[in-house]
């Protein structure tokens, strides 16, 4: 994860600073997570809806990515329902548009 923690979560916040020492440290490439130009500017509204306990920043400032890469929907979801802090019930992402989940699922951002 970047400074933005991808959600404003103080964990992924604080993994993405260890990361970033890290790859410092050993003089290899840094990169980082980061959501899609394409909603990026309105996440911050949704992502607010799914935060339950007050563990994040109060404002999140999302870095624009410059890596992009395609994926596999079904390998995703996958990935996500093996993490139940990812989930809301059976869906990873509630409070989150149609055009956003369809985006999350075709393709990832990054910051290199």
């Amino acid at each position: 994860f970047g400074a933005d923690g991808i959600s404003g979560h103080t964990d992924h916040i604080t993994m993405g600073q260890t990361a970033l020492r890290a790859a410092r440290r050993f003089n290899i490439p840094y990169v980082a997570f980061a959501l899609s130009p394409k909603f990026s500017d309105d996440a911050a509204s949704w992502l607010k809806t799914r935060r339950k306990h007050g563990h994040y920043r109060k404002s999140i400032k999302f870095r624009a990515p410059n890596v992009m890469v395609a994926i596999n929907a079904n390998i995703k979801k996958r990935a996500l329902r093996c993490h139940r802090s990812q989930m809301d019930g059976p869906n990873a992402f509630t409070g989150f548009p149609k055009h956003a989940m369809r985006e999350l699922l075709q393709k990832e951002h990054f910051v290199l």
